[in-house]
């Protein structure tokens, strides 16, 4: 097993088929994050998550009041096809860490949509843990 403790880049890149055609499932990943983000990735009790899909927005974990967690701001988009976001990692959550992630929705050969996540991050990593959360985060989006 790598020293995680050690800063190096790493590159996460995997697809994932998804229930429904493109054009829904991009609909699902920006208008309706906070119905398929799973509870036990995040970090504030009762929190809302709020995607903004164009550059510049954010993607936000909105707790009560002013609490809240700024997880990445989105650097380019192609609405209906792909978003580039950029996010800092803090120590509680694995870091410290850089992450450039980019979601793909697109249609697979069976006609139903699939979504390809390419995370490169730069500090403190453990890419299998990288990897196993964003597919626990969206086999929900997935279904």
């Amino acid at each position: 097993m790598a020293d995680t403790n050690l800063p190096r880049i790493v590159e996460v890149r995997f697809t994932l088929p998804l229930s429904r055609r493109a054009d829904a499932a991009w609909r699902r990943l920006v208008d309706d994050i906070d119905a398929w983000w799973p509870p036990e990735y995040r970090v504030l009790p009762g929190s809302r998550m709020v995607l903004d899909a164009r550059p510049g927005g954010t993607l936000l974990e909105q707790g009560d009041g002013r609490d809240g967690v700024l997880w990445y701001t989105v650097q380019a988009a192609l609405a209906g096809q792909w978003l580039v976001l950029a996010g800092h990692i803090a120590p509680p959550w694995g870091g410290p860490a850089l992450s450039l992630l980019r979601f793909d929705v697109r249609s697979g050969r069976s006609g139903q949509g699939e979504i390809e996540v390419v995370d490169s991050i730069m500090g403190r990593v453990d890419a299998a843990a990288v990897e196993a959360g964003w597919r626990a985060i969206l086999g929900a989006f997935a279904a």
